[in-house]
């Protein structure tokens, strides 16, 4: 498979947290709502630093 071909997004999201459970629930919320919206293909990525919190389980849902 090609490059072009594997790459289906135009836009993509790099998002670096620690220990931010709830604003990073309310973020992705607000960012699904936008690309459903949108139609356009995105590509988010998370980076978290260890997180202590929720973190973890945000992502996963």
């Amino acid at each position: 498979m090609d490059t072009m071909t594997a790459i289906s997004h135009k836009l993509s999201i790099c998002i670096p947290t620690y220990n931010r459970a709830d604003q990073l629930d309310r973020l992705l919320i607000s960012i699904k709502d936008e690309i459903e919206r949108s139609g356009v293909g995105v590509q988010i990525t998370i980076s978290d630093n260890a997180s202590e919190d929720l973190t973890s389980d945000v992502v996963s849902q």
